[in-house]
């Protein structure tokens, strides 16, 4: 499991976190908790978008810090990037109001399961923003593992 976050990060326009997968060998990221922070009382839409949005360098603040969940676990795929976008996201039917939370683990579902190359992008519907901190936790998977199947992937990563 890795977590991700940034803080301190100022908007012109609409603030936009996003965990990226940027996985080399088709490994998943399974979003299972992400919250926003932020001086703002709008909606905040979430969505699935192809690609990376924005990069890791920030306004202001500091984006892109990464760790293990689990102290001496290996990083794993997963970057968190920002933008001050002056286009809005368009939502997948995802929207946290009056709230900073979006969260799967309540529930025992992710919000996002992301194959390489995709993200999982939450914005502030108000610009000039200050967000005060925000976080994603994600586990990385290979699709056997969804599946409930025996998974190679994973035992030669054991050997080695």
């Amino acid at each position: 499991m890795m977590r991700g976050g940034a803080f301190g990060l100022t908007s012109t326009n609409y603030l936009t976190l996003s965990l990226y997968n940027n996985s080399i060998i088709g490994e998943l990221i399974v979003v299972w908790y992400a919250e926003i922070v932020s001086d703002s009382f709008g909606g905040r839409p979430a969505a699935i978008i192809p690609g990376a949005l924005g990069n890791a360098s920030s306004l202001g603040g500091t984006a892109g810090i990464i760790q293990p969940l689990v102290a001496g676990e290996a990083q794993l795929p997963g970057v968190v990037n920002y933008l001050d976008d002056a286009a809005q996201i368009d939502p997948s039917g995802i929207t946290m109001q009056d709230g900073n939370v979006i969260t799967g683990c309540l529930t025992g579902l992710p919000n996002a399961i992301l194959r390489t190359g995709y993200s999982f992008a939450i914005q502030d519907t108000t610009t000039g923003a200050t967000l005060s901190n925000a976080m994603f936790i994600w586990q990385v998977v290979h699709n056997a593992d969804l599946e409930g199947k025996h998974c190679d992937i994973c035992d030669e990563i054991l050997v080695i």
